[in-house]
């Protein structure tokens, strides 16, 4: 029995899907390992059920693989910690002469316009007690209890709110790496068999941005 049209079409689309998974997914060296940091920085998965979800992937046949790409995301992870730590600690303290108007005065007369804020001070204090153990918080964040998947209404950029006075330089990396850009294809352009649905134009990128 010959093929009819629609399976020639259900072939052909499934080839153009299978070339698609390949370019992005078939080759670890070609793969944007981002997309697994970005899922570390999810709290429902975390390292622990981003490294399962590898594993589970590559199937047993290929555990060096999956192991290396897993090595691969923790390296990754560490160096944009490590970044991001001395930016954040490195930053100016805030200061109190951020509202407009005349300059404070201590009860000597003296200006104060110079003054850190006290709480910031206590802030940056309690914070460097915090980090003077032996877990960076990079590591208390990986060993910390995954939060539950079954809430449907959970919001991670709340989340990461939410904790930013916890994970002060991790929740400065989950901004960042919640912001970065999607493509902007249509998504029938992966199932489709009639070639390019976009032109040139709205595919390409700015010069000037």
């Amino acid at each position: 029995m010959g093929l009819n049209k629609t399976d020639i079409n259900q072939k052909a689309m499934a080839s153009r899907m299978k070339t698609k998974f390949d370019k992005y997914w078939g080759d670890m060296e070609n793969m944007n390992v981002m997309i697994f940091v970005a899922c570390v920085m999810d709290p429902r998965y975390k390292l622990k059920n981003v490294s399962f979800i590898i594993r589970e992937s590559y199937g047993s046949g290929r555990n060096s693989i999956a192991g290396a790409l897993i090595a691969k995301v923790r390296f990754v992870l560490d160096q944009m910690y490590k970044h991001y730590e001395a930016k954040t600690w490195n930053s100016p303290p805030v200061r109190t002469n951020q509202a407009k108007g005349p300059n404070p005065t201590t009860e000597t007369g003296e200006d104060t316009e110079n003054t850190y804020d006290l709480d910031s001070l206590i802030d940056i204090h309690e914070e460097s007690e915090e980090n003077s153990g032996d877990q960076t918080e990079l590591e208390s964040y990986l060993s910390d209890p995954c939060v539950p998947r079954s809430d449907p209404d959970f919001n991670i950029l709340h989340w990461w709110k939410r904790s930013a006075s916890r994970y002060k330089t991790l929740s400065l990396m989950a901004r960042d790496l919640m912001a970065i850009p999607v493509s902007t294809v249509a998504s029938e352009s992966a199932f489709s068999t009639s070639g390019r649905l976009i032109d040139a134009f709205r595919s390409s990128h700015s010069k000037n941005g």
